[in-house]
């Protein structure tokens, strides 16, 4: 096991890929993966040969056809987020159960790699300029939306609930929102691509106006690990 209060080195210029199907990771959203295909042991073995701030990878979601061509190089989005890896533990017959924080939006660029696993180069995805005040307004509408919610849903977790009740950067709260009332990758994957927090605060408002009329969460599951 490995201390998550290892502060990350800068992204490198290129990082290996762990993409994986209708599944798309948000920044700042810890994220439990069971690894057993031997392209990605091997992946996270490199990792772990590595000092803890330098275990970086990114996460894409497998794009439209990756059917016809898993056990290859399947298509994948352009736009992922990198992560590091926060804990590790080996399992039986040389898989890992891993824990990842999602770091940074980038766009992938796809090189070379002399690894089983693919690799890509990163180009981090800044956001546009936005007036504060009007980013500062978004926000507090989208907190109070989700006071709403959370008034109709007993079981929020309470790390979420803390993000609305007190102050909360939009990062952490756009994300944690998403992760919670977000669970078909389409609409995480377009929360991700989109680089204005006014336009994030809309697909959220407009999810949560969809559950407020639907009675409730249905089919979300922030606790399953994803398998690759």
């Amino acid at each position: 096991m490995h201390s998550p209060a290892i502060v990350a080195a800068p992204l490198p210029d290129a990082v290996p890929l762990f993409p994986l199907p209708n599944h798309v990771l948000l920044p700042g959203v810890p994220t439990p993966f069971r690894v057993f295909e031997p392209r990605y042991r091997e992946l996270v073995g490199d990792l772990l040969a590595l000092p803890e701030e330098h275990r970086w990878l990114a996460v894409p979601c497998l794009a439209q056809g990756w059917e016809s061509d898993y056990q290859g190089n399947p298509p994948i989005h352009r736009v992922a987020v990198a992560a590091r890896i926060l804990h590790s533990s080996e399992l039986t017959e040389g898989q890992y159960f891993i824990a990842v924080m999602g770091e940074e939006r980038c766009l992938l660029t796809e090189v070379a790699s002399d690894r089983l696993y693919r690799r890509a180069t990163l180009e981090p995805l800044p956001d546009v300029p936005e007036r504060p005040d009007e980013v500062e307004r978004a926000l507090d509408h989208l907190r109070a939306a989700a006071v709403v919610l959370f008034a109709r849903l007993p079981d929020i977790p309470w790390n979420v609930r803390l993000l609305v009740e007190r102050p909360a950067g939009p990062e952490a709260l756009v994300y944690r929102l998403g992760a919670l009332i977000l669970p078909d990758a389409p609409d995480r994957q377009r929360l991700i691509e989109e680089r204005s927090v006014l336009a994030r605060v809309e697909i959220l408002l407009a999810r949560i106006g969809e559950l407020l009329v639907a009675g409730g969460l249905s089919g979300v599951d922030g606790n399953a690990a994803p398998k690759a």
